[in-house]
């Protein structure tokens, strides 16, 4: 039986471009982070005030899961009618920088074992997934020296214009 890409660690999913979701290859992924997360980690964007709190409290969940099913997450930070509002902004927006990806796709199972509905997103960072040292290996590099790297690397193999990839890239 064949598995989900994202459980083979050959690459990383989730909404990466332009708030879309896609694969980043395992050998791209240290180009991606260092880019997007301009030499910052996660503590030292919070240290800059640069995170908002909802951010904050949704990574610092999954950062001390692990691993975590998207419905699992929402109930444990509240987000419900007459709760928090605004999930899927603030999970996009931590995949948009890097800080966490989809593990997996889980289906829920009834009281009898048996799978049911469609499958929930499992969450994660990076770095549980691939490890710190692997995910941050392009920090010595400048993030612009990142960009331009994936950008001559892409315009071989797209046919699209440099305009166009650092589009999808920003």
């Amino acid at each position: 039986m064949e598995r989900p890409a994202a459980q083979t660690k050959r690459c990383a999913y989730g909404k990466f471009f332009r708030k879309k979701a896609g694969f980043v290859s395992r050998e791209w992924l240290p180009e991606l982070v260092n880019f997007r997360r301009d030499g910052y980690d996660f503590d030292a964007r919070c240290d800059d005030g640069l995170v908002f709190h909802k951010d904050e409290e949704l990574y610092n969940t999954v950062h001390a899961e692990g691993e975590i099913l998207s419905k699992f997450l929402k109930k444990k930070l509240d987000y419900r009618k007459g709760g928090n509002t605004g999930f899927e902004t603030c999970i996009t927006r931590l995949q948009m920088q890097t800080y966490l990806c989809v593990s997996d796709f889980i289906r829920l199972k009834d009281k009898n074992g048996r799978p049911y509905g469609w499958a929930v997103a499992q969450y994660t960072t990076p770095e549980h997934l691939f490890g710190y040292d692997y995910v941050t290996s392009a920090y010595k590099s400048e993030p612009k020296d990142s960009e331009e790297k994936m950008i001559a690397h892409l315009k071989k193999l797209l046919p699209s214009t440099e305009v166009q990839i650092r589009k999808l890239l920003k």
